[in-house]
């Protein structure tokens, strides 16, 4: 198995390549109960992500939530890709 760096070719004027993509992880999955308990230590009073969804929202309705997020989060996984707008944050200094 070969685990040396991908490194571009930067000598030609074209624009950069895409990183490779990252390699499915499927030994690795979360539980709908470690997804609650995590859910459940969310602060309420914490200020909404770029999703506009209060944590208090999230926090109040955890149990009909952590199977679908469980689902999504393996999935995500299990496919080797993250949605574009899970990597999006919010400066709010």
């Amino acid at each position: 198995m070969n685990f040396s760096p991908h490194i571009p070719d930067t000598s030609h004027s074209g624009p950069c390549p895409s990183p490779p993509p990252t390699p499915p992880c499927s030994s690795l999955s979360l539980t709908p109960h470690q997804v609650r308990k995590a859910l459940k230590k969310n602060r309420a009073r914490k200020v909404t992500g770029p999703d506009g969804i209060s944590s208090r929202l999230l926090k109040s309705c955890t149990d009909q939530l952590c199977g679908i997020f469980s689902h999504m989060f393996n999935l995500s996984l299990k496919l080797g890709r993250v949605p574009q707008l899970w990597k999006t944050s919010h400066s709010w200094s």
